[in-house]
């Protein structure tokens, strides 16, 4: 399979929040297996993956680090793969819609953790 990914990614495990947008917002958790500046990888409960699927808009918040807070993002899911065990999935998110603040938030954010 050709790599797709147009941004080198950071394993990070970042615990983190995402709101599904189908009229009701459930709030979920999951946690990020790597991070770059256009996405995130996320390992979820199973069950939790039933409730995605492909295209879908969710919104991320992203735990704050030591004098970064927390922030959200706007995503879409790209993909859903099973994950390392049979409790779990794996979903690949895209960033979108990405104003100036929260591309300043990311970028200091990733400088953040890979320190």
């Amino acid at each position: 399979m050709k790599e797709k990914r147009k941004a080198d990614r950071i394993k990070a495990v970042l615990i983190l929040s995402y709101d599904l947008f189908k009229g009701v917002r459930v709030r979920r958790h999951g946690v990020s297996e790597d991070v770059s500046f256009t996405g995130i990888r996320i390992k979820i409960p199973k069950k939790y993956a039933q409730e995605l699927s492909k295209e879908q808009t969710v919104g991320l918040e992203i735990e704050g680090l030591p004098k970064i807070e927390s922030f959200f993002i706007g995503g879409k899911v790209v993909w859903i793969a099973p994950g390392p065990d049979e409790n779990s999935s794996r979903v690949g998110i895209t960033f979108v819609e990405m104003n100036d603040f929260q591309k300043d938030k990311l970028a200091k954010y990733l400088h953040g953790i890979t320190k």
